[in-house]
């Protein structure tokens, strides 16, 4: 394939590259905290939630978006709930991986009637770049970056609540409210980015390159930019690859994110 072919590609799927694009600086920043919170389980079903979601406004017929939105906004809170009856109830513990089984399973069967809306929820779990359209791109790519913005901009803040969180509490910093607003900004991507190119490509961009930044950095700031650096690095490599051997994109991106990732965690294996 020639390097004009690759160029009317990148056009005709500007979009979901758009989007992508988006998802490799908003979600490789803010998966550095997910990490650092070891909320990655609840990084991991939030997804599911939205295909979830997704599933069922397609049986009733009404626009997708909303309804995901609002079922990982009631699994929020669901999850909030279960945390502040303690450790009695173990009910937080389970919780999130029903959530994950419920999203992968539940999602295919509330549809399985419907050929044209099984295909939809099929999209939403491995990813359809050429289904992404300019109004959802114009949508999406704002938000996400916005979202990610905030992380990075409050950076101290999350390393405090991750790192210490009684020294931030008497600090006044109040972690209750500065939790529920990272899982919003998580949230927030992990919706937008999972309902406009589907759930892969997100995942891999909130894990991967945070898998590649954290063992090599000494200092937040850096594995920030590690991070991104790694996540625009696999988006465009994967993109390439993707032309070059006919592979769907969000896969060839996560797959070069693995790539990356690997030998970052044995080299940070290694020091320890």
């Amino acid at each position: 394939m020639t390097i004009r072919e690759m160029l009317e590609l990148a056009m005709i799927l500007a979009p979901a590259l758009a989007v992508a694009a988006a998802a490799s600086l908003a979600c490789s920043v803010t998966g550095v905290f997910v990490a650092l919170r070891r909320e990655s389980l609840i990084a991991l079903a939030l997804p599911q939630a939205v295909v979830l979601g997704s599933a069922v406004a397609l049986m009733l017929h009404v626009a997708p978006l909303p309804v995901a939105a609002a079922t990982v906004v009631l699994a929020l809170i669901a999850l909030a709930w279960l945390r502040s009856r303690g450790a009695a109830t173990r009910g937080a513990e389970v919780f999130v991986p029903m959530l994950y089984v419920a999203g992968m399973s539940l999602s295919i069967l509330v549809v399985s009637s419907s050929s044209i809306h099984l295909t939809e929820v099929r999209n939403l779990f491995v990813g359809n770049d050429v289904l992404v359209s300019d109004a959802q791109a114009y949508f999406a790519v704002p938000v996400m970056l916005v979202a990610g913005a905030v992380v990075a901009v409050l950076y101290r803040r999350w390393l405090l609540l991750a790192q210490a969180p009684e020294m931030a509490r008497l600090a006044g910093l109040r972690p209750a409210m500065w939790h529920t607003l990272f899982l919003a900004l998580l949230a927030t991507q992990i919706v937008v980015g999972t309902a406009t190119i589907g759930m892969v490509l997100i995942i891999a961009m909130l894990f991967l390159p945070a898998a590649t930044a954290l063992p090599l950095a000494k200092r937040l700031p850096m594995a920030m930019l590690i991070a991104v650096v790694a996540g625009v690095v696999s988006l465009v490599a994967g993109f390439v690859l993707a032309l070059y051997f006919n592979w769907p994109l969000s896969q060839s991106v996560a797959g070069v994110g693995v790539v990356l990732a690997l030998p970052s965690i044995v080299i940070g294996a290694i020091k320890r």
